[in-house]
């Protein structure tokens, strides 16, 4: 009898709150951007250990290859043991920060988040239900564009 595994949604408002949150990240390049979402990722009660561990984190995944996916949106992310569960952050550039993104447009919108190495499948649910969001919004509008001529 063939079927599905049901996985438990998750919730990325279930692991934000307010304090998780800058509309007005300072930072002008890559590096400082890194620290600034380090810190902010910090200020969440599912991060735990030495104070430095996310920034590595983050940037050591950087060095794979960059998390600006395009249409002004980067997504890092930090695997490591200092995330007791998984701790979601969001900023806002409003002048924009050269992230290296595949599009090669700068990224204004952060979503970052850590967690630890046995959880690792949830962020590539993340990361991928993103991808599909900003996805499906070009691929939608393209095709109202068309369709109304």
């Amino acid at each position: 009898m063939g079927g599905f595994i049901m996985v438990n949604s998750i919730k990325i408002t279930d692991y934000i709150t307010e304090d998780l949150i800058d509309l007005d990240l300072k930072s002008k390049n890559r590096d400082e951007i890194l620290v600034e979402l380090s810190k902010l990722l910090e200020k969440s009660d599912n991060i735990v250990g030495k104070e430095n561990d996310i920034l590595k984190a983050l940037v050591d995944r950087e060095k794979l290859g960059s998390t600006g996916i395009g249409k002004g949106v980067a997504i890092p992310h930090a695997k490591t043991e200092s995330a007791k569960s998984l701790a979601v952050a969001f900023g806002v550039s409003r002048k924009g920060v050269d992230f290296n993104s595949l599009d090669e447009e700068d990224v204004h919108l952060f979503f970052v988040f850590a967690l630890s190495i046995s959880l690792l499948f949830v962020i590539t649910f993340i990361v991928l239900f993103i991808q599909y969001t900003i996805i499906y919004e070009r691929v939608s509008h393209n095709f109202k564009a068309v369709e109304h001529g």
